[in-house]
């Protein structure tokens, strides 16, 4: 794993940005691939169950 990083008040913004675009947007993207067609894949399926 990865080392843990203290961060200082005055670089939390830096810091927070810096996460947000190598870690939590690369992982919902990831999701989102994932779970989109997924949800498309059975649409079909609830639609004409509950039509």
């Amino acid at each position: 794993m990865g080392e843990i990083v203290e961060v200082e008040m005055k670089d939390y913004d830096s810091f927070q940005n810096k996460m947000l675009d190598r870690v939590v947007y690369p992982m919902f993207e990831a999701l989102q691939t994932h779970i989109v067609p997924n949800i498309q894949a059975v649409e079909p399926f609830w639609e004409e169950k509950w039509a």
